[in-house]
């Protein structure tokens, strides 16, 4: 389970529900109407999930908003990072060139990862631009609909 879209769907098949059921239990949540088909498209990727909704779905299948983003190795790595930066701060304290050494091979081991971290933030960069000129739409859309209906209720008072 790489994406949080797999993670959605393990999770509501874990806790036993369908999307509907799960629908429900977010519309209890946040007063908002999730119906089948917009879960279907949440677990399929096919409509990003609101960044609100995470903590809703966290408490729904009784896991950590860490859980939903990341797997159990993933975050195993992250507490190995933070292990070896405090053997390497105490190692520093001992022999500043061992640390630095070792520090240098930690880093090479981690470009790789540093380097599609850097690819992940481009393409989100490059989505983020497509929903803002979408909005920008949206919003010159809504623009020319409210003059339309000022217009015509101007019409209509004549």
């Amino acid at each position: 389970m790489k994406t949080i879209t797999e993670r959605i769907s393990h999770f509501r098949k874990k806790n036993n529900l369908s999307q509907t059921e799960l629908g429900e239990q977010m519309q209890e949540i946040t007063g908002q109407l999730f119906t089948r088909s917009v879960v279907s498209n949440y677990e399929n990727g096919r409509r990003k999930i609101p960044v609100d909704l995470i903590p809703v779905l966290a408490k729904i299948f009784g896991v950590t908003t860490d859980e939903l983003f990341y797997t159990s190795e993933d975050m195993d790595k992250s507490h190995e990072y933070s292990t070896s930066i405090s053997e390497l701060q105490e190692l520093a304290h001992r022999d500043a060139k061992a640390a630095f050494e070792k520090s240098l091979i930690l880093l090479r081991e981690n470009s790789n990862q540093i380097k599609e971290l850097q690819e992940q933030l481009k393409n989100s960069e490059k989505e983020v631009g497509k929903y803002q000129k979408k909005l920008e739409v949206m919003i010159n859309a809504s623009d020319k609909l409210a003059d339309t209906i000022n217009e015509l209720k101007r019409a209509a008072l004549e």
